[in-house]
């Protein structure tokens, strides 16, 4: 083989490595953006399953009027001002009503709405409208602002629940609960768009803010504020005069039961044994709660080692628009509310025992099946019952 046969040769080798080369990028390019036009489409589909809801300077975020589908994984309608529908019933002058306020455990996550605890009760009393005011992601401070645009409804009683959305975490006091943030959140809506739909957003914010330590981090609704809501609440109830009752839920008690055998441990001074225990339903449940971890870390700094506190303690935040994961118990706020009773006007139903007989009504770390629904239905009626909390002719 001449030299020029050689250089032919190699040339052709070349040739056939870059065709295989352009190929096998071309399918990468391929690959990747066939990956991108599905991720567009599914976050274009979850969009409309998200367009339940729309910004709000007061609130954040409110039910969208006149909207039908779905609506925080179930089906919803709502009327002409963001009232949940239930077919077969519709509200009138002529019937006593009842408010309620709460969170995603009152609006009925993962459950169909004539499954709620709303629901169940509206159908025992029979001649009573239950107007479940209830949105996902709902703090303390929202529920204010609910009842002061809802007090002119005239309802015959109030119920309010809230706990955990209160207790997640945000990344700095700005972002705590209070009408800049809310501003904030219904003028710059696009951030919490981008922060929804866009992986290259999140990469660069999260990268942006770095590690925060959740031993300093503080929580959408601290708990003096949250005592200052309820507060505000029971005067609203008590100038209108009408009765108010502060429903007392609670978190999983398969994930609670944990937290407590360590925080006893930890107040004995038993900090190895305390640690043990956090250690464990720290693995457990690291994805749906940084209670855990918190407290390992402020367990770990008590024993003086204070380099697995800030290894512990230290992590990547949660970026969304209700929040991080929780950071206090559900025992100190459930405290707070138990501490309005006696007050004038004031009711406080403490529904934990009924839902601590079967903690399998709790499909994930707060929220509870049609079981569990029914359940705090039963045990509202009896209790609305039991201390003539409407008028007796109507019921």
């Amino acid at each position: 083989m001449n030299r020029k046969d050689k250089i032919s040769l190699k040339q052709l080798i070349k040739n056939i490595v870059f065709c295989l080369i352009t190929f096998c990028l071309f399918l990468a390019i391929l690959e990747i953006g066939a990956r991108v036009i599905k991720t567009i489409r599914n976050d274009l589909w979850l969009q409309e399953r998200q367009d339940w809801f729309v910004y709000s300077p007061i609130l954040g975020w409110e039910r969208r009027p006149n909207f039908k589908g779905i609506a925080a994984l179930e089906y919803r309608e709502f009327d002409s001002q963001g009232y949940i529908i239930r077919k077969g019933r519709s509200f009138s002058e002529n019937r006593p009503k009842i408010l309620l306020l709460g969170d995603s455990c009152t609006y009925g996550l993962q459950v169909e709405i004539d499954s709620t605890y709303g629901a169940f009760l509206e159908d025992k009393l029979g001649s009573v409208d239950v107007v479940n005011l209830a949105v996902p992601g709902y703090t303390s401070y929202q529920g204010l602002q609910v009842l002061q645009r809802a007090i002119s409804l005239n309802p015959s009683l109030i119920v309010v629940s809230f706990n955990f959305n209160d207790r997640r975490y945000v990344l700095n006091k700005k972002d705590m609960d209070s009408p800049s943030r809310f501003q904030f959140i219904w003028r710059w809506s696009w951030v919490n768009y981008l922060n929804t739909y866009s992986y290259v957003y999140k990469m660069l914010v999260t990268n942006r803010i770095g590690k925060i330590d959740l031993r300093t981090t503080p929580v959408r609704v601290p708990i003096q504020e949250y005592t200052s809501n309820l507060e505000k609440m029971v005067e609203i109830a008590q100038t209108h005069k009408i009765p108010l009752i502060f429903l007392v839920l609670e978190d999983n008690p398969n994930i609670t039961s944990y937290i407590r055998k360590g925080l006893e441990l930890k107040e004995k001074g038993l900090l190895p044994e305390a640690i043990k225990v956090f250690k464990e339903v720290f693995t457990l449940y690291q994805r749906v709660t940084d209670l855990p971890r918190l407290l390992l870390a402020q367990s770990y700094e008590e024993l003086g080692e204070r380099e697995k506190a800030n290894q512990i303690g230290r992590i990547n935040p949660l970026i969304q628009l209700h929040g991080g994961t929780t950071l206090r118990t559900d025992t100190e706020y459930a405290q707070a509310m138990l501490n309005f009773t006696g007050r004038s006007y004031t009711y406080v139903y403490d529904a934990r025992p009924i839902l601590e007989e079967d903690p399998s009504v709790f499909f994930d770390v707060v929220h509870f099946n049609e079981d569990g629904h029914k359940r705090i239905a039963q045990g509202l009626y009896e209790f609305i019952i039991i201390h003539n909390l409407l008028p007796s002719n109507k019921i």
